[in-house]
């Protein structure tokens, strides 16, 4: 199965610390294929979508694993939103960011978290619109 792929792929020493926070939400959400369409089996094989996150919380498919996102929503809104600027960005999240993910934040939990309002938020954020050139000299 896909799943006994990746857990060989992630014994190699190199891969094994990524992969130990991300394999988990990819299997619970493994029921999705690759456009969002449900899928109850991955070929002739019934999927797997449990998983056990960093912090030991258990979890059964996507159902499961939404609830413990919820328990830990304003966590969960700050992480993709320094994760989406720091995409946007092509670097890192640095002290200097914080005022404007603050923002960003604020901005989404005023707008029920629409997905729409976190990209315009990146989008017309002070670090994306005044980002340089690091080959330029600048960060």
């Amino acid at each position: 199965s896909f799943r006994e792929l990746l857990q060989r792929h992630a014994k190699e020493a190199s891969c094994a610390g990524c992969h130990r926070k991300i394999d988990p939400l990819g299997f619970g959400l493994e029921n999705f294929d690759p456009i969002g369409r449900w899928r109850p089996t991955g070929g002739a094989q019934k999927i797997d979508a449990s998983g056990v996150l960093p912090s030991g919380e258990k979890f059964n498919g996507p159902k499961e694993l939404k609830q413990i996102f919820l328990k830990r929503k304003d966590e969960f809104v700050r992480n993709i939103t320094e994760q989406m600027l720091s995409y946007a960005l092509g670097r890192e999240i640095k002290y200097y960011d914080e005022a404007s993910v603050q923002a960003m934040t604020t901005k989404l939990e005023k707008s029920d978290y629409r997905f729409s309002v976190l990209i315009q938020s990146v989008v017309q954020s002070y670090p994306f619109q005044y980002r340089r050139n690091e080959d330029a000299g600048g960060e």
